[in-house]
């Protein structure tokens, strides 16, 4: 049997804990942030806090279908508190699948501020929206 993780619900907080391939527990639990819970339920495919989605859901529409000229991607806020780039067309409540989640320097997620309002998504000039190639949206 390979090693396992166990997400556990300690009141309000989650929590998740570490167990050898023959069930014997490696160090203590550690707690789990919403959006660290919710990217667990992207890696593993399993709702883990029972909201019916399994990982991230439209918590804001930011721009909903893009730059006029391609309509094909949309700005979103997660339920995480993360914003990302998905298809478009998406409402609040849908599950964003395969996501572009979009970070400030050093890794830190990209975070607006309720003063700050989004004009718009648009592709930059090299036509690749800044994303690896290896990466698809569709």
């Amino acid at each position: 049997m390979a090693a396992l993780a166990c997400s556990l619900r300690l009141g309000q907080a989650t929590a998740s804990r570490s167990f050898s391939d023959v069930g014997i527990a490696k160090g203590a639990a550690s707690k789990l942030t919403a959006g660290q819970l919710l990217e667990k339920e992207s890696q593993t495919g399993v709702d883990l806090n029972g909201d019916g989605i399994v990982g991230d859901a439209v918590a804001a529409v930011l721009d909903g279908d893009g730059d006029p000229t391609q309509q094909e991607y949309g700005l979103y806020r997660g339920l995480s508190g993360a914003v990302m780039v998905a298809r478009s067309g998406l409402a609040v409540g849908d599950e964003l699948f395969d996501a572009l989640v979009l970070q400030a320097s050093k890794g830190k997620l990209l975070s607006l501020k309720p003063t700050q309002t989004v004009l718009g998504l648009a592709k930059t000039e090299s036509n690749d929206w800044g994303r690896p190639q290896q990466r698809s949206l569709a």
